[in-house]
């Protein structure tokens, strides 16, 4: 099963790098992400986790409305995020955004604009919330820490073990 579930990632990867997205090492995307027709304007770095459904918008469809006579207008922007950086599941990426490296966007956040390096944001629009060194200092503080390297190896059982006695 695992060996599929590898061959399925890897099988998916190529297909959004063949598509035109920048793809560095070591990145996971969890899903479907909705990449829209402007894949090649998507750079993700080295280290990136994309959950499920997260949507790329690389062009501003709202435009529409000022086409009228000779005009006809369309925004488009690319969409970079940094090395190290994590998309919560549902989240909206905006055109024309960077996403600094070590940052965090909160599940269905709306990002609208640039996103400062080890900056956590949430919200619509996305707002920042925290930082990296607050984020690790929590962490450090829970009573309950899995061992992450122990669970991969029948992380059911795992679970189940140490989350069901907190």
């Amino acid at each position: 099963m695992k060996r599929i579930k590898s061959l399925i990632k890897t099988f998916l990867l190529n297909f959004y790098k063949n598509k035109g997205v920048e793809i560095g090492e070591n990145t996971e995307i969890m899903g479907f992400p909705k990449f829209g027709p402007e894949p090649y304007l998507i750079k993700l770095g080295e280290n990136v986790t994309i959950s499920s459904n997260v949507t790329f918008l690389t062009h501003d469809g709202a435009t529409r409305v000022l086409n009228y006579g000779e005009k006809k207008y369309m925004k488009f922007g690319y969409i970079i995020i940094d090395n190290n950086c994590f998309i919560g599941a549902n989240a909206i990426l905006m055109p024309g955004i960077h996403i600094g490296e070590n940052a965090i966007i909160g599940a269905g956040s709306v990002v609208t604009k640039d996103v400062p390096m080890n900056a956590i944001v949430a919200g619509n629009p996305a707002k920042v919330i925290s930082n990296i060194q607050k984020f690790e200092d929590k962490m450090n503080s829970l009573e309950l820490k899995l061992d992450y390297k122990k669970m991969k190896l029948n992380k059911k059982e795992y679970l189940i073990k140490h989350v069901m006695k907190s």
